[in-house]
């Protein structure tokens, strides 16, 4: 038995655990081949590596071919990065992997920890596996967002693996597609009904500080002003949360610091997260991954935050937050 194993190099230290995985079950299976593809700048040393112990190619990302390989790994831990590879390879992708135990008709076995404790998943071939033997677990979200990046461009990716104490990697976590609402008056009357009247909090917290209020409002450089953003406090007066900022906001004078959020920010975690005129850099969304439902409102369809929200309204949020404020004033 040979098998085609795939390792994608993104210049990132796990890189070699991922090729350690790879060259393990060509021992186990002597024919397969292994082949080596430069997904990162720095990917330089990995390829060296691959060529040392014995790799069939090293090449790059531009001659990776979907559908040729039986096993694709990577060492990126990265949602981001990892989404991008998804998209890529077509293939559904299991992340946090320990390691890869054994074959057995035509399935693969991958061994993850769970709390301390080893958890095992058979999948079927051809398997994506994002390799981590440090064993990090991962929250659900992360795999939800590998997934809605591909939405509408790869239906092959069906599902993922997420581990953590409530989702072990016996199950596969099912895709949460993000529902478009449009823009116009009766597109955001629909909203507000169907979402934020269920889902709004009835005791009011706005005395609540930002890191702890259960509804959070967010607005971005893409609400343009700093009155447009001013605008954001009477929403979420209504909604009974408070308001928070992007960087780029910030630094663009339409609020204050302490209502920065991100990784050198404030990290919230709310129950209901509403963006509005954000576009979903990293450093932002690092302070907003553990909140429950996600709310993206922005005029850009192919922003990297619609792939982490559960609902998302495509339009101008300058003209889309009078809207909702009018209509929250009438039905909540």
């Amino acid at each position: 038995m040979g098998l085609n194993i795939a390792v994608l190099a993104t210049g990132v230290p796990n890189d070699y655990k991922a090729l350690e995985q790879a060259f393990l079950l060509k021992d186990k299976y002597p024919e397969s081949k292994v082949a080596v593809f430069s997904i990162g700048a720095c990917a330089a040393g990995v390829l060296r590596e691959a060529m040392y112990r014995g790799a069939d190619e090293a090449l790059a990302s531009d001659s990776f071919v979907p559908g040729c390989h039986d096993v694709v790994l990577c060492g990126c831990q990265c949602a981001e990065e990892i989404a991008r590879l998804t998209s890529m390879t077509g293939l559904s992708c299991v992340v946090c992997v320990r390691s890869i135990l054994s074959f057995s008709s035509g399935n693969i076995a991958v061994e993850c920890v769970v709390e301390n404790s080893i958890e095992e998943s058979v999948l079927s071939l051809p398997v994506f596996a994002s390799v981590d033997s440090s064993a990090v677990s991962c929250r659900p979200r992360n795999a939800y967002c590998l997934l809605r990046h591909n939405r509408g461009k790869s239906p092959q990716v069906s599902h993922a693996v997420a581990l953590n104490a409530e989702q072990t990697c016996n199950g596969s976590v099912e895709v949460k597609e993000c529902k478009y609402y449009q823009a116009s008056d009766e597109g955001v009357r629909t909203f507000v009904k169907e979402i934020l009247r269920t889902r709004v909090l009835q005791s009011a917290d706005t005395a609540m500080s930002l890191k702890d209020s259960s509804v959070v409002v967010v607005g971005g450089y893409g609400v343009g002003s700093k009155e447009t953003f001013d605008r954001l406090f009477e929403l979420a007066h209504l909604l009974h949360g408070n308001v928070g900022a992007t960087r780029p906001a910030v630094d663009a004078g339409y609020a204050t610091r302490d209502r920065m959020i991100g990784q050198t920010g404030v990290v919230v975690r709310p129950e209901l997260y509403i963006a509005f005129g954000v576009s979903g850099h990293t450093q932002h969304l690092c302070g907003v991954k553990e909140c429950g439902v996600m709310i993206s409102v922005n005029k850009d369809a192919e922003a990297p935050i619609n792939a982490f929200a559960d609902y998302s309204i495509i339009g101008d949020a300058r003209e889309v937050i009078d809207k909702i404020i009018t209509y929250c004033q009438q039905e909540l």
